[in-house]
């Protein structure tokens, strides 16, 4: 996967969101111009069925409105101001800039020259076949696609993409089993396993996972690792690839 960039591979989480609104086309220029690889966003479909780049399955957090993406249309989404949620140091720099809720094809074709790391984050109603509409226009190369949500996942595995494949939730757990047991599974060659070093104070990632996913044949990215000096620890463990929130730091760090 992405084998036309550079390793490690570096990711922009959400774009650069230390510095900017995240998974806006504000916060991905800002890593697009720091060097980054890929781009990591998440996706939610509009009621009018359009594909709009949000974490949240609301627009309560990042936004001045309320309410479910899915229960909003494209031009009540687009009249939001997506920078209003956007805090640093106890100020809200981006409210009033005119930050708006991207379509998914509009950051696709802003951005020709980066790998995209899509997370497919509704479950109901499906947005799978229209994503992977989209997503099909796409390099294979230049692309995961990844969904937390197991029931999500599997309904991408049933369609077949092009494109490599992120983990599950589920599937997730049974490789970090395998891994401190019998192996990871075979069956998930060719995937991406993205994981935090830790999770809530217990270790996730070490060198003898790594060691043993890639022997079964999947990448390692880990997430969301925003200081130079455990980035270069964890990529001399063998990791594949590092998320970042302040992507600029890391890229200094591993492309002096």
């Amino acid at each position: 996967m992405f084998d036309s960039f550079p390793r490690p591979l570096i990711f922009g989480h959400r774009g650069a969101c230390a510095q900017a609104p995240e998974n806006t086309l504000e916060s991905f220029q800002l890593a697009v111009d720091a060097g980054v690889d890929v781009l990591e966003l998440d996706v939610h479909m509009s009621r009018d069925g359009e594909l709009v780049v949000i974490h949240d399955a609301t627009v309560d957090r990042t936004t001045n409105g309320h309410g479910a993406v899915s229960s909003l249309t494209l031009c009540e989404l687009d009249r939001l101001d997506a920078g209003y949620g956007y805090a640093r140091d106890g100020e809200h720099p981006w409210r009033g800039r005119r930050v708006k809720v991207s379509r998914l094809a509009d950051v696709l074709e802003a951005f020709p020259s980066v790998g995209f790391n899509v997370e497919l984050k509704q479950h109901r109603p499906s947005l799978v076949p229209p994503a992977l509409t989209l997503l099909d226009r796409i390099d294979p190369t230049r692309l995961v696609i990844a969904a937390e949500d197991h029931r999500t996942m599997a309904e991408i595995e049933r369609f077949g993409p092009r494109a490599p494949l992120g983990m599950s939730r589920e599937q997730v757990v049974r490789a970090l089993l395998g891994a401190y047991s019998s192996g990871v599974p075979t069956r998930f060659r060719g995937r991406a396993l993205q994981i935090p070093p830790t999770h809530h104070g217990l270790p996730v990632a070490s060198a003898l996972l790594i060691r043993r996913a890639h022997a079964a044949g999947l990448e390692v990215h880990l997430w969301t690792l925003d200081e130079p000096d455990e980035a270069r620890k964890w990529v001399a463990l063998g990791a594949d690839g590092i998320m970042s929130d302040a992507p600029a730091r890391i890229v200094a760090a591993l492309r002096p």
